[in-house]
């Protein structure tokens, strides 16, 4: 007997089968890439496998890379279009070798991809790590090195079984920015708390003073782990890259996340130690290290809250003084009152490459940050503060490989210290073109101006207040010795 099927159930099973057969697929596999380079690094050939996955297409992160990548396989089963690599049959159980004409990479693409300091080679993974589509953020991705000897390489990944050359990291978005050293550097591990900074000096021949360089380093970390008793990140990469002559001993610095945290220093190799140790740039960017990706749109959260500690961090660390903690701060508030104000401040972060408004946007993100501070320690006794509750972050979330957005994070910090004190502070900033009053926690904290000049109130309870934010360490005298090492220890 013939059952008679109705015509709706043939038309949803070949809507099933063709949303199978036609949908992109899913890449799960883990991923192994190989890297050989020679010496003089004018060769970088890849070969990347992955696993028993099927791949129909291999694209890089950065689409004008397919201009300077090449490949030996037979051209007709390899289409290039719109940035990706479509294969003609599709790719199983192989690997994919290919490699990057580095002369023409460096005529095409920005220094920031790729660039020589000295004989030394600073590249970008976007640039020649090749993805299947629709990659999980689950994936496991490995990269083992082949140098010659003598060189060595410096990622933001994790090293496997203390391995110099192989390297693991869990998938972030592709978008995520990271650098890799190669070259005839030393590469000197740091302790600092429970973590170890592997640190790198560029072209490390135009470092006169290289003990100078590695102190500093391990000043501005030690700084950063008085915040809440240690290193925000277990192994940190550190790049320092010589580009002076320059007006100042670090003209540039930034945070990359990609597959995890560097922080990179462009400084003028030519200033003495002294100026190193004054300098703002190396804590406000290991600060960045206490927060997650933020969405762009909150730059003001991200850098204010960087920009917050940045003083308040060398002062803890004996960089600078108490007194010149709260004038550095002062001066910045100042300066972001007085620019302009016809945007709020989420449309000031969205234009702040059009409109270049740095000044405003920073401080007044480092204003609501002190604000933040200033209400945890009060309403809680003392027992919570933005420290604690950054810690409190780490520890629940900072292992997520996510953009948050300013909102998303300031709800789980109130979460997290049990009080209505972040979300407040956003609903009254973040859509406004105020800069926020701080007279009352001037007045609160002991902290008197006139004529732009900041004086301190000795008053017991408002400096003992103050002090618990900025710490009370005595200020490291700095002498000329070149072979200055401070307490006269060498722990690198």
């Amino acid at each position: 007997m013939l059952l008679k099927i109705p015509t709706k159930f043939w038309s949803l099973r070949l809507v099933a089968w063709l949303s199978i057969c036609f949908s992109p697929l899913v890449y799960s596999n883990n991923i192994h890439y190989t890297v050989t380079t020679n010496k003089g690094l004018t060769q970088f050939r890849v070969t990347a496998c992955f696993g028993n996955s099927q791949i129909s297409s291999l694209a890089p992160a950065l689409t004008s890379a397919l201009r300077y990548i090449s490949y030996s396989t037979n051209q007709k089963t390899i289409q290039s279009n719109r940035g990706k690599l479509i294969f003609a049959s599709l790719l199983q159980n192989q690997c994919f070798k290919y490699q990057l004409d580095l002369a023409k990479a460096a005529r095409i693409t920005t220094q920031s991809n790729l660039h020589r300091v000295g004989s030394d080679l600073i590249i970008s993974p976007r640039i020649w790590m090749l993805y299947p589509p629709s990659i999980k953020p689950e994936t496991i991705i490995r990269v083992s090195f082949r140098l010659p000897p003598e060189y060595n390489v410096i990622t933001p990944w994790k090293s496997i079984a203390n391995s110099n050359t192989v390297f693991e990291f869990q998938n972030t978005p592709m978008q995520w920015p990271s650098l890799v050293a190669i070259g005839k550097f030393e590469i000197k591990k740091i302790q600092v708390k429970n973590s170890v900074l592997r640190v790198a000096l560029i072209d490390q021949r135009k470092f006169k003073q290289r003990r100078q360089m590695y102190q500093w380093i391990r000043s501005a970390a030690q700084a950063t782990a008085s915040l809440y008793g240690e290193f925000p990140v277990k192994s940190p990469q550190i790049l320092v890259i010589p580009i002076g002559p320059k007006k100042s001993a670090v003209p540039f610095a930034q945070v990359m996340r990609g597959g995890g945290l560097g922080a990179h220093f462009y400084v003028d190799e030519n200033r003495n130690i002294r100026e190193f140790m004054s300098d703002w740039n190396a804590t406000h960017e290991l600060s960045h290290m206490f927060h997650p990706y933020i969405s762009k749109k909150d730059v003001w959260f991200s850098e204010g809250l960087a920009t917050y500690l940045q003083s308040i961090l060398m002062a803890r660390g004996g960089l600078i003084d108490e007194q010149q903690a709260w004038q550095l701060m002062h001066n910045g508030f100042r300066l972001a009152r007085e620019s302009p104000h016809n945007q709020s401040l989420t449309e000031a972060a969205i234009n702040i490459h059009r409109d270049k408004h740095y000044l405003r946007i920073y401080w007044t993100g480092a204003a609501i940050a002190l604000i933040a501070d200033f209400k945890l320690r009060k309403h809680s006794g003392g027992k919570l503060t933005l420290g604690s509750v950054l810690k409190q972050f780490k520890d629940c979330c900072m292992g997520d490989n996510r953009q948050w957005t300013a909102k998303q994070m300031m709800l789980k910090l109130d979460q997290l210290a049990g009080l209505s004190i972040f979300i407040p502070l956003y609903q009254k900033y973040s859509h406004s073109k105020q800069f926020p009053n701080l007279k009352k926690i001037y007045r609160q904290l002991g902290i008197k101006v006139k004529r732009n000049h900041i004086t301190l109130s000795a008053a017991r309870g408002k400096s003992k207040f103050r002090r618990k934010i900025t710490g009370n360490k005595t200020k490291v005298i700095i002498p000329d010795n070149p072979d200055w090492h401070e307490n006269g220890r060498d722990e690198f």
